[in-house]
């Protein structure tokens, strides 16, 4: 399976919780986010291509990341193994292939190529998310950039808005990978060349996503997630970028050292709109695509886009915090820049102390809680119960005032934030005399129980 369109193309004809084809005419601006949000509010996430959207040919694809389950079942593994390839993703690396004389056959993204004044931004889907949303937006883009220090190619996601036929404003992460390697070139009062390709198989985001350091080849991660090499050419304009030969669309150009352009509002993952702001200007320079291409779509703030960065920021939080601290058993996000976390008893670190740091390091954690490791952190009722139950508020509560803030968290103040944490796990506390109601060990199997209650709903 080595594009969206194979990825696609599997998932045709299963049941509607996995896959939709809506043919319906739709517009971009605000339809096809009032179909997809509307179906994840009755928890129905399915891949979702939208085949007739007015003012474009493309069709358009929602929640190709929204579910971690469907990824794995398309790649032939279960979802815990996918957690863990995805854990373990810089020590599986698979280099990519680079077809140095590719043509349509082997690299169909460049079956239509346009530049100059045969390229028009505007022939894009013209998708609003939201109605404070004033201009289109490209969202589900991934930036190519070569890091002028390492070499390596660097993948990430920044949104970026439509100003004419061909120039872009984009928003980088700050603090992230391209806003350094932009930053170091500025400095140097050089523009930065970057590739962008729209329309990816879901392993490729996800390896950009597990992506740890600057220096890192995330093409090799990607490969590595796969279990065959990414197949890649080299741009047209800049040589030295590489870009996926099987995605659905390439752009090629710059962002300018020296010229901004107002970007914004935007409804961020949070829920939230941020405001409008100048931004670096992308010029672009080559358009290529596939014939018939798909046009890959997020909606901000639904589930795909808070699956993604919870990912981006759990996958190396959990490296960084399962080497250091083994009796960290589980982690999970239950909602934006909320932490859940299960701790074992035996070798584990002061709950509390494990919450300060995690809080000081991490810029887009906010709240921490730590529950012992007989909570299913996807169990909501246990959850709850600890909290009532293992938690007292003059001791369990830990405030971390006076941070950095995220720049996405609408409650900040000049850009600082307290942040939060709570000990729920009731180690030294209350554990230490409370037993749980329990079965006597070996019950269940000693008396067949299973077949029993198997046999009783038959």
């Amino acid at each position: 399976m080595r594009d969206l369109r194979e990825f696609i193309a599997a998932l045709e004809g299963s049941h509607a919780r996995d896959f939709l084809s809506v043919d319906t005419p739709l517009s971009g601006r605000h339809e096809l986010a009032a179909v997809t949000g509307a179906l994840a509010a009755k928890m129905r996430v399915p891949v979702i291509v939208y085949r007739s959207v007015s003012g474009t040919a493309m069709p358009v694809v929602h929640n190709v990341c929204a579910s971690m389950q469907r990824i794995a079942k398309a790649a032939g593994i279960d979802r815990d193994a996918l957690q863990q390839r995805l854990a373990t993703a810089e020590s599986r690396l698979l280099p990519p292939t680079v077809l140095e004389k590719p043509d349509t056959t082997s690299a169909p993204v460049l079956e239509c190529v346009f530049t100059g004044e045969a390229l028009d931004l505007g022939t894009l889907p013209a998708i609003l998310h939201d109605a404070a949303q004033q201009e289109p937006y490209i969202n589900a883009a991934q930036v190519v950039a070569r890091d002028p220090e390492s070499g390596a190619c660097n993948l990430s996601f920044h949104r970026l808005m439509h100003l004419d036929a061909h120039e872009l404003a984009i928003c980088m992460t700050p603090g992230g990978h391209l806003r350094r390697i932009f930053e170091h070139n500025r400095q140097a009062g050089r523009d930065t060349p970057i590739g962008m390709f729209i329309g990816a198989h879901p392993l490729w985001s996800l390896g950009a996503l597990a992506g740890g350091s600057l220096d890192s080849d995330e093409y090799a991660v990607t490969g590595g997630l796969l279990g065959q090499p990414i197949e890649l050419i080299r741009g047209r304009v800049h040589e030295e970028l590489l870009l996926p030969a099987r995605a659905e669309i390439l752009l090629e150009g710059t962002i300018s050292c020296r010229e901004t352009a107002d970007e914004g509002p935007y409804g961020e993952a949070m829920g939230y709109v941020s405001d409008r702001k100048p931004q670096p200007v992308v010029h672009v320079e080559v358009m290529a695509q596939r014939e018939g291409a798909l046009y890959q779509d997020i909606v901000p703030g639904q589930h795909e886009h808070l699956t993604m960065s919870s990912t981006m920021i759990e996958l190396p939080l959990r490296e960084r915090l399962g080497k250091r601290y083994p009796a960290i058993v589980a982690m999970a996000f239950d909602a934006p820049m909320s932490l859940q976390i299960a701790l074992g008893r035996e070798g584990a670190p002061d709950p509390g102390a494990l919450i300060r740091e995690i809080l000081a390091k991490e810029r887009f954690v906010k709240r921490v809680v730590v529950f012992a490791d007989d909570v299913d952190l996807a169990d909501r009722r246990a959850r709850e119960a600890a909290l009532s139950l293992m938690v007292q508020g003059d001791s369990d509560i830990v405030v971390v005032p006076d941070q950095h803030g995220s720049g996405v968290d609408p409650s900040e103040r000049d850009g600082r934030t307290a942040k939060w944490g709570i000990d729920a796990t009731g180690y030294g506390k209350a554990a230490g005399k409370a037993r749980r109601n329990r079965l006597p060990e070996h019950l269940a199997e000693a008396m067949n129980l299973d077949a029993l209650v198997r046999s009783l709903l038959n």
